[in-house]
């Protein structure tokens, strides 16, 4: 077994990456593949976007539940739109 002090990134292709793999080993480096063409990059998450006078903005708010609890929460969002979320999740028992 070899002992490789070096690390070598390069993307992954198929064809020629065995290939590859011989040349930076007779030279004591060991390769490490990425692939740089995932569904990551083309499939997002819609996450809500604020507008600019929101975005380093933070509310802290309470929730108080009977009289014994409470929720403390903080967000950067519209503070309504949270809210509506803590009601939703009331109501389906989440």
């Amino acid at each position: 077994m070899r002992d490789y002090n070096k690390y070598l990134t390069v993307s992954f292709i198929r064809t020629i990456s065995e290939s590859f793999s011989n040349i930076a080993r007779s030279v004591n480096l060991k390769p490490a593949f990425i692939i740089s063409n995932t569904l990551k990059k083309y499939i997002t998450t819609g996450k809500n976007t604020l507008e600019k006078e929101y975005s380093a903005h933070h509310d802290v708010y309470k929730i108080s539940c009977h009289d014994y609890a409470s929720y403390i929460g903080q967000t950067k969002r519209k503070l309504k739109t949270r809210i509506i979320e803590h009601s939703s999740n009331i109501k389906i028992k989440n």
